[in-house]
């Protein structure tokens, strides 16, 4: 059984008693050089404070800006009160058009600044789909359907949408052309080659509302279930109706598995002895250069057939970064003796370069994080991210080090049936014998990690950035963010860059960061907010690394809401990574040679009390989260994909 995730609004254009804005102010928004871009989250067409449940008498929208006010009836009303209840977010994104811009440096990432949010890229930027219906018409041969899209805020938006799904393109208008009845009324219509089956297939999300045993998600928050009767009588009220509402049905966890589709940690796969290296293995190591191992994956990364970087070369002036201070986005981030003294241990080759068929990298985990995907029903961008984990082990000693690298790819697509065609290769992976799995997953891995899989990025690797967790004696933990360079001195090499949506750890209970959250309480509430270079303009602000002392969590002066201070605390690297998630800094941690990793309960299902001791706890269960979200994506078509809001978080 299912749990129907509805999203539902304005079914009518008649004017009716409550009002609800359609339109919402667009503050200026300073986008660190790091891909991602500020986004607005709404419920059914409702603005409201994340893990708040609006009364239907009281009409809570939390904290509303926006001038321009629609009406509608009652029963729309009602319906966009129970995409609340259910828990569906719909995605605008308040960014701005991104310019070209250079790769970040040493010093200073590239930063955009704009004042005015421009949707040239709509996978990135998607509408806000508030109801989506199809009725059944004439015009494909033997069958069709009319598609009614009804978006809020469309004066930014251009008068046509292009939807990408499993039929083809289907192109949708708002300019009072063709089946459109007005123009720039901000309903979308166009005709679609749907089958009466297909059709007829949109409606059974809506029959199998579900026996109400599925978690409930906010964000990656778990919060409490839906009033299940309003919901269900709901929802039958639209099977009476000519048209077919589609909904996006949230399936249980169960119905993938997660450990052989999302977190890989088996030992048959992470010690897959011809595809992985463990230097420490003294009776069988396994396969040098191996297609999981850390020296075939930077090897692919250089790409010296094409760049003239000697992998070794590319390695060796990574390692450097912590041999000397570095300038990062203005902040001193100091040496670190450790780091050198376990890499000076890393073998050598004759000729004095690094073995990188012997690196001291011991794979711990594959990762499929297809929930950080783009809105790629409306075009092409990031379907996933592949993620490697490795653990750092000490090459004489071979005791595993607090030490963890965690290389992250882009993985694009074009249109959302190349998407699910992605998603579908990892749930059929659960189909096969362990050797064949093995094979199917390097297949998968390769397609995406090998070199040139990304012509138009630097070095024409798909490598989003690389992601460093360490401790060493007497210091505290610090997580530190490369990506390759595109342009000058450091092009073709990796760079050390500000680590993203975390302010600099000086700044913890200072007033400029109570300035900075009271400014963002609703971005932040709804999990929106982009933390920028510098606040105010002129003054530093995101930090050049994540330093993590023990029982971190961020806090600011002032009466702040819990939910505000978590989700602001949750979005950093050293919240995420300590006391806002009760994690003793590694969500997958380091392992020992025939041991599986240890994850952490934010993973596995945790509940944590609010470390601010407000007496109020919140509930993570992201593996859970996770396989639902795929499930979902599997199950359901691309135009349930419309209705869906982008996961903008970094963990």
């Amino acid at each position: 059984m299912t749990e129907a995730r509805h999203t539902a609004a304005q079914a009518s254009r008649a004017p009716g008693p409550l009002p609800h804005h359609a339109a919402l102010r667009s503050n200026p928004v300073e986008i660190p050089g790091n891909g991602r871009r500020a986004h607005l989250e709404e419920r059914g067409g409702l603005r409201v404070r994340r893990g708040r449940v609006p009364c239907c008498a009281a009409w809570h929208a939390g904290r509303m800006s926006g001038a321009r006010r629609a009406f509608m009836p009652v029963r729309a009303v009602r319906e966009m009160l129970l995409a609340v209840l259910l828990g569906t977010a719909v995605a605008s994104v308040h960014g701005c058009q991104r310019r070209k811009t250079p790769e970040p440096q040493a010093r200073d990432a590239a930063a955009v600044t704009c004042a005015e949010p421009a949707r040239a890229d709509l996978a990135l930027d998607p509408p806000r789909v508030v109801n989506l219906t199809l009725t059944p018409r004439s015009g494909f041969g033997e069958g069709g359907a009319l598609v009614r899209a009804q978006v809020a805020e469309h004066g930014h938006l251009p008068p046509e949408l292009t939807l990408h799904i499993e039929q083809g393109l289907v192109k949708l208008r708002d300019d009072g052309e063709g089946a459109d009845e007005q123009p720039r009324d901000g309903t979308y219509t166009g005709l679609a080659p749907l089958s009466a089956e297909e059709i007829a297939a949109e409606r059974d999300p809506i029959e199998q509302a579900g026996d109400g045993s599925a978690t409930v998600f906010d964000g990656r928050v778990v919060v409490p279930r839906p009033n299940e009767r309003w919901r269900r009588d709901l929802l039958q009220e639209h099977l009476r109706e000519e048209s077919t509402h589609v909904v996006r049905n949230e399936h249980r966890a169960t119905e993938v598995d997660p450990d052989r589709t999302l977190l890989i940690t088996d030992l048959s796969v992470i010690e897959d002895k011809s595809r992985t290296f463990d230097i420490c293995d003294k009776a069988n190591p396994g396969t040098s250069m191996g297609k999981w191992t850390f020296g075939h994956l930077v090897a692919q990364m250089a790409n010296e057939g094409e760049t003239g970087v000697r992998p070794t070369d590319f390695m060796e002036r990574w390692i450097k970064h912590w041999s000397a201070e570095q300038k990062i986005n203005g902040w001193s981030v100091p040496a670190r003796a450790g780091v050198q003294r376990t890499f000076e241990q890393w073998p050598r080759r004759q000729d004095g370069s690094l073995d990188l068929a012997r690196a001291p990298f011991r794979l711990l985990a594959i990762v499929n994080r297809v929930d950080l995907r783009d809105a790629l029903v409306f075009g092409s961008g990031r379907a996933s991210e592949l993620r490697f984990v490795f653990g750092v082990v000490e090459p004489t000693s071979c005791s595993r080090l607090p030490f963890t690298v965690i290389l992250e790819y882009r993985v694009e697509r074009q249109g959302c049936k190349e998407l699910k065609d992605w998603a579908r290769q990892w749930v059929e992976l659960t189909k096969l014998g362990q050797s064949a799995y093995n094979a199917a997953l390097e297949a998968i891995t390769e397609s995406v990690t090998r070199a040139g899989a990304a012509p138009d990025r630097p070095n024409g690797s798909a490598l989003g950035q690389l992601r460093t967790n360490q401790i060493e004696p007497g210091e505290l933990w610090e997580m530190r963010e490369f990506r390759i360079g595109r342009s000058g001195p450091s092009a073709r090499y990796l760079v050390e860059t500000p680590v993203v949506q975390t302010p600099d750890l000086t700044l913890k209970n200072e007033p400029i960061l109570a300035d900075f959250i009271s400014k963002h309480t609703d971005e932040i509430g709804e999990n929106r907010h982009e933390v920028p270079l510098e606040f105010p303009p002129g003054k530093m602000f995101l930090a050049g690394s994540a330093i993590v002392p023990q029982g971190h969590f961020w806090q600011t002066m002032g009466d702040v809401a819990y939910e505000t201070r978590r989700n602001f605390s949750l979005a950093t690297c050293n919240g995420c990574h300590a006391e806002e998630t009760s994690t003793p800094f590694l969500h997958i941690g380091n392992r020992d040679l025939g041991k599986r990793p240890a994850l952490s309960g934010f993973l596995t299902g945790l509940d944590v009390p609010d470390p601010a001791q407000t007496g109020k706890s919140s509930r993570f269960a992201d593996i859970e989260r996770r396989g639902q979200d795929l499930a979902t994506l599997v199950n359901e078509s691309c135009l349930a994909e419309v209705l869906r809001a982008p996961l903008r978080m970094t963990h």
